[in-house]
This record gives C-alpha cells, sequence and structure tokens, in this order.
C-alpha cells in the first residue's frame, strides 16, 4: 500500500531539513529554504513522506499549481524525491491518491546518478523520460574532502597557471554579509550575461529572495578590485553536507586579472570550511556554454550523469502539452 502523508506548514518549518538530510539523495533543491523561495514564483509548496506497506520511504517537497476550472494539477519536483529507490518510483501512484478528482501531471528532476536499473524501475512503475528538458542531465561534483594541496594538485594545468595569476592579482575576497545590498554585486552578473548574450538565469529581486530564504546556508563571495568595486561573484547554497552553484559572474575588468579563479578557489575553501564534502558545480553544456564547462572541467571534479526529468500523468494528452510549453519557452530563451 503506498500512501502520500503530508506535513504541516509548523512541522516542516521546524523538522523538514533535519529529516531530509536523514536520508540518501538529499539536495538543496528540496530544502526548505529553496520551497520558501520558490513560494515567489506563485507555487503552492506541499512537502510530505511517501509511505509503502507502513513505512516511510522518501520525502518530497512538491511544487503545485492546480487550475480548478478545467480540473487540472500540475507538480513539479526539484531535485527528488529523496529517499529509497522505491519511494522515488511510487511518488505518482501517491500523489495520484491525493489527487484523485483531477488531470494529474508530475515532473520531477531525479538528480540520484543515472543507472539503469534506476530507469528501469521507474519505467515499471509507470513514468515517462521528459522529452523537452529544463535543466541539464549533467553537472561536476567535487570533493572537498581532501585537504587544500591535494585539491590543488587535482586542478588541470592551465586552471592552476590562472590560479597562480588570480592570487597574484586576481583583488580581494570578502564574504557578502547579509545586511549588504546586492546592486553592485548583481551588476557583475549583469554585465557578463550583457556580454555574452544569454538570458539572466536570476534577477536582482531573485537574488535578494533568495538570499533571505535559505539565510545562513547561503553564501555569496565577491572579489574586489584595486578600486574597491565588486569584480567577480559567486554563491553557494547548502544542505547538510552538500552545496549547490548558484549564481557566478566577472567583468570585464576581473577577466583582465583572474578574478573568477582566485574567487572561486576561496569560496571553495569556505564551503569545506562549513563541513560541504561534496560541492556541485552544476550543469554542464559542451554545445552552448563550452567555455563556463571548461571552467567547471580544470577544477579536477568528477562528471556525473544523473537520472533527470521524468513524467508521471493519467492523461497523454496533458503530457503532450507541458513538453510543447516548455519547448516554447526554451526557443523564447
Amino acid at each position: 500500500m503506498t500512501e502520500w502523508s503530508e506535513w504541516s506548514e509548523a512541522e516542516a518549518a521546524a523538522k523538514w531539513d533535519s529529516a531530509l538530510t536523514a536520508l540518501p539523495s538529499y539536495n538543496l533543491y528540496q530544502s526548505y529554504g529553496w520551497g520558501e523561495f520558490k513560494r515567489r514564483h506563485g507555487w503552492t509548496v506541499r512537502r510530505g513522506s511517501i509511505v509503502v506497506d507502513g513505512a516511510r520511504e522518501a520525502m518530497a517537497q512538491c511544487l503545485v499549481r492546480e487550475v480548478p476550472a478545467v480540473r487540472i494539477t500540475v507538480v513539479w519536483v526539484p531535485g527528488g524525491p529523496a529517499g529509497s529507490a522505491k519511494g522515488r518510483r511510487r511518488l505518482g501512484q501517491a500523489l495520484r491518491q491525493h489527487y484523485p478528482y483531477c488531470f494529474f501531471y508530475l515532473r520531477a528532476n531525479i538528480l540520484e546518478e543515472d543507472r539503469a536499473e534506476e530507469r528501469n524501475g521507474l519505467t515499471a512503475s509507470g513514468w515517462v523520460p521528459s522529452r523537452a528538458k529544463v535543466s541539464q542531465p549533467v553537472t561536476f561534483h567535487l570533493d572537498l574532502v581532501p585537504d587544500e594541496v591535494t585539491r590543488r594538485n587535482a586542478l588541470s594545468g592551465n586552471w592552476r597557471h590562472n590560479l597562480n595569476r588570480g592570487e597574484e592579482r586576481g583583488g580581494t575576497v570578502k564574504v557578502w554579509e547579509p545586511a549588504q545590498p546586492l546592486d553592485s554585486v548583481y551588476a557583475v552578473y549583469s554585465d557578463m550575461v550583457r556580454l555574452k548574450e544569454i538570458p539572466p538565469a536570476v534577477s536582482l529581486g531573485e537574488l535578494d529572495a533568495l538570499r533571505r530564504a535559505l539565510g545562513r546556508s547561503f553564501t555569496l563571495a565577491v572579489a574586489l578590485g584595486a578600486d574597491g568595486s565588486p569584480c567577480a561573484v559567486r554563491g553557494f547554497g547548502r544542505i547538510g553536507t552538500r552545496a549547490h552553484d548558484l549564481i557566478a559572474g566577472v567583468s570585464e575588468a576581473g577577466r583582465k586579472i583572474y578574478a573568477n579563479y582566485h574567487l572561486t578557489w576561496q569560496l571553495l575553501g569556505l564551503a569545506r570550511e562549513q563541513g560541504v564534502l561534496v560541492y556541485d558545480m552544476g550543469g554542464v553544456d559542451w554545445e552552448r556554454a563550452a567555455g563556463v564547462s571548461n571552467f567547471k572541467k580544470g577544477l579536477g571534479g568528477r562528471v556525473v550523469s544523473v537520472v533527470g526529468e521524468w513524467e508521471w500523468t493519467n492523461a497523454g494528452w496533458l503530457r503532450w502539452g507541458m513538453n510543447l510549453a516548455i519547448r516554447f519557452r526554451r526557443a523564447r530563451l
């Protein structure tokens, strides 16, 4: 028997993260703070446990949108569920029982490392790989357990060379405190987006909301040039012993002094001091962002293919419509 046991708001605020980090496959995108951040985008946040035969097998933070007029419920599960493979597979069944009187569409971006048995198990439970993807199913994991000397030796020759240059002339690195305004920091990111002619992943307002939602779990570091103004920025969110890269940018002035290398290396040290053992550098896109991908590769991390985005629905036409909408949005961007 499979059940969905929903947590109350008060219970989730007090205990969600501690319970989440006790399970396998937890990550920032299933954290309480990330859910609170996503509320500003119009999502209803629902958190619950997947209970199979009386035992809690997994937990899922769900971003929900309901259209009562046409009886449609759409659920997006970023980074989850966390827990056992059995629990992940049963999420669709559990939520379907919770929403029995509607057309139901579920999409989950599963960050578990890709394995044949995982895919086979999902398929047997009624899941289908998403045709249109929101994110890349490949990332870099950095192991922060070794000491600094060992990690430095693992860098590529070019990365280590640029790090040496950055340490000589890459400015001063400081942690940006929660009370400090973000305008000058975001300007660095905005300039990078403009120069590369790419859509911004986050707005100034969203960055501020992210900082407030994650609180002490968010670290933003900035490289200051000779004139004292920001020339590079990088930030991560942390839960348990895992961290995820969330924002990075470098100005033209910062590029000339290799500030991004110096800043990134210092930030990884800060993460390690906070107890982070695995640092996720984020998606890899060799086709459209080769420079960024090579920068991440030079850090000596491990390329990881994840299970990625899968769907579960009781209406095939709804799957078709959702994938079409995602393709249209990506084409616009």
